[in-house]
């Protein structure tokens, strides 16, 4: 009886330590700052770099800025042509405020950050699965709503609810596999009031090719285009 309770208990703390962990991996921190020159003047426009990953973040007027990353990211880095390549170490803060010294002489440029190890994200070169309604009007018969059209024309898509989920490219980024979904590029979450015949065609990006998303593709990407 004795050894029961141990192995059970044992059990208890292995599971907690699997949850614990998990809830850690998913973990997505909120960053804000400012962007100031050395006359704490705002600087706007400066571009943030993840792990020398470029991101779409850009500072305000105001040189504010905000911006999502990982536990896992070790380095927050801004860009300013006329100021140059700013990195700061990140350890969970929720604010980075950056403070660039006085402009460069030499105008730094894209060219320049690359050959320091900076770089764009890869684009995706291919969708796991795409289909063009452009000329198939009768591909819409019997769907009553664009969820209905994606659970029933695309494999290894799920619709649960209002969550699209797709198998094999779920990490558990926001804690369900719920999947990005564009629309004419604009993120939406709600597809209710979009007619299936409006719809030309649907894409599924997952896995690397979703890189390009940064974390919100990390459960893959729904691209859908319009009539």
């Amino acid at each position: 009886m004795k050894s029961i309770l141990t192995t059970l208990i044992l059990l208890c703390v292995l599971a907690t330590s699997i949850v614990q962990a998990q809830q850690k991996s998913s973990r997505v921190n909120q960053i804000t700052g400012f962007i100031t020159d050395e006359n704490n003047t705002p600087i706007k426009g400066v571009v943030f770099y993840v792990d020398s990953i470029k991101t779409r973040t850009k500072s305000n007027k105001k040189g504010f800025y905000k911006l999502k990353v990982g536990h896992e990211v070790a380095a927050i880095a801004a860009y300013a042509p006329d100021y140059g390549i700013y990195s700061l170490n990140f350890d969970g803060q929720e604010e980075l405020n950056f403070s660039f010294p006085s402009k460069s002489d030499d105008r730094i440029t894209e060219t320049d950050l690359r050959l320091m190890g900076f770089k764009s994200p890869d684009k995706p070169k291919k969708v796991s699965g795409e289909i063009n309604f452009e000329n198939d009007t009768e591909g819409f018969a019997g769907y009553k709503s664009v969820l209905e059209l994606i659970a029933g024309r695309l494999a290894g898509v799920q619709v649960r609810g209002n969550r699209v989920v797709i198998r094999g490219g779920v990490n558990s980024y926001n804690g369900d596999g719920q999947a990005l979904i564009l629309v004419n590029g604009s993120q939406v979450n709600d597809l209710s009031g979009i007619p299936p015949s409006e719809v030309k065609s649907i894409k599924v990006v997952k896995g690397s090719d979703a890189s390009f998303y940064g974390l919100r593709g990390a459960n893959g990407v729904i691209e859908i285009k319009l009539k």
